[in-house]
């Protein structure tokens, strides 16, 4: 399958997972946690509006104001992204409510958002909303980044969403609705394998290494230091490592020195061989 083909059926499958996070958690329950849905479900329960024609309504203008900013490619994937969301907004919008617990909906409604909005960024693309306008008004107010307008307009969002809406609860469920799909979403963009990187100070640096090599399969680096205490120059060894591999990194480190000091700390991404 070309590259272009399969990039563009992930669009679509992710349109596909928001609608389903929307139709059967997020709509029904009256939660508005931002973007073109989040408007889209308040004036669905006030007024009674067809959600996906307003989202349709929100994205064209959007996409009519934006469409000199953006690279082609983006704008032609994101439109295809955004017309894939109407149309599944609509086909599913005739299932019932997978439940009517307003926290259950929060947590599950936000996880599936997450889940679509992350597949369709990380394929170069968008559903338009809250990211298209906070593209347009960056190049008024330059000031102040992409990301930290979109919270802005989403936080505008789920207020007048509380207040129009008469529910100031609901606006408290719609925010955490809203950082759950955030964080599920960032997770799957960033990609990669959560790792660890191992920091190791020894004496026995040459067969420590060796034994990583040759037991872990892994690379090491060494990196030159000097003891500030003793005076004396030193080898410090950097490997990075899957988390089920820290326990025979461990066994690996003392079996050559029990003395030896294993500094582990958090790596949120690693990409290379064997990753």
């Amino acid at each position: 399958m070309k590259k272009w083909l399969k990039e563009y059926l992930l669009i679509i499958s992710g349109a596909l997972i928001m609608a389903v996070g929307y139709n059967f958690f997020l709509i029904p329950n009256r939660i508005a946690s931002g973007g073109a849905g989040g408007i889209a479900t308040v004036l669905n329960a006030r007024f009674g509006l067809n959600v996906s024609l307003t989202v349709l309504v929100i994205n064209t203008v959007l996409f009519a104001v934006s469409w000199r900013t953006m690279p082609r490619y983006v704008f032609v994937r994101s439109a295809a992204g955004t017309i894939a969301l109407t149309v599944f907004l609509e086909l599913t919008s005739f299932f019932p409510a997978f439940t009517n617990d307003v926290l259950l909906s929060s947590v599950f409604g936000g996880a599936i958002m997450g889940v679509g909005i992350g597949i369709v960024i990380r394929n170069k693309a968008s559903t338009g909303g809250s990211d298209f306008l906070a593209v347009i008004l960056h190049y008024v107010f330059k000031h102040i980044s992409v990301a930290k307008l979109i919270l802005i307009i989403d936080g505008i969002i789920i207020i007048s969403g509380g207040i129009l809406l008469g529910d100031y609860t609901l606006m408290l469920y719609a925010t955490l609705s809203a950082y759950i799909a955030v964080k599920v979403a960032d997770s799957m963009v960033q990609g990669g394998v959560s790792a660890k990187s191992a920091y190791i100070i020894s004496k026995s640096n040459d067969v420590i290494s060796k034994l990583i090599l040759e037991k872990l399969d892994r690379g090491v680096t060494g990196i030159y230091g000097r003891g500030m205490y003793t005076g004396s120059d030193m080898t410090v060894l950097l490997c990075i490592v899957k988390r089920n591999e820290i326990p025979r990194l461990r066994d690996i480190v003392k079996s050559a020195d029990e003395n030896a000091f294993i500094i582990l700390s958090e790596v949120r991404e690693v990409l290379g061989k064997g990753f």
